[in-house]
């Protein structure tokens, strides 16, 4: 694809793939058609971080990650929905995570924390959604539901 390839027609596509092969196409692709990766806007990363989580690859999002000059709630939260859609390797990659856990659980909104509790409930650690529900300030119906879905799921009603 020539460089000046539309990057909203490129993330459209970042948006439907669910292929490995194609996701690290469409990075390349993004790189060399875009903003050098220090000047590329913030949403452009996140979704090719959300496109890799979306296709399975753990590694490849953690490498975005750590390249990423800034990152926010939504980096975080690709990287949770990930975890929580395989929960046999989130145990491995946890303290990537619980740095910006530490640093941000005060920041979060309940919606982030939500997204949380489901991550821990899906990996059995009901512990730590207990930990995160117990902090949060405003309990909403959602979250409330979160955590009675969990329980339930875990086997502890």
């Amino acid at each position: 694809m020539p460089p000046s390839f539309p990057a909203s027609h490129l993330l459209r596509k970042c948006a439907a793939t669910t292929s490995l092969r194609e996701a690290r196409r469409l990075h390349a692709v993004l790189l060399t058609s875009t903003l050098p990766p220090t000047e590329t806007p913030l949403f452009i990363h996140n979704n090719i971080l959300s496109m890799y989580a979306r296709c399975g690859s753990l590694v490849d999002a953690h490498l975005l990650l750590d390249e990423m000059p800034h990152r926010n709630i939504v980096s975080y939260n690709a990287l949770i929905a990930a975890y929580s859609r395989r929960p046999h390797h989130a145990h491995t990659r946890f303290i990537c995570l619980v740095n910006w856990r530490t640093r941000a659980t005060c920041r979060m909104g309940p919606p982030s924390r939500t997204s949380l509790l489901g991550m821990y409930f899906n990996c059995g650690d009901a512990d730590c959604a207990k930990r995160v529900f117990t902090g949060m300030k405003d309990k909403d119906a959602i979250a409330w539901n979160s955590v009675i879905s969990g329980y339930v799921k875990n086997g502890k009603i």
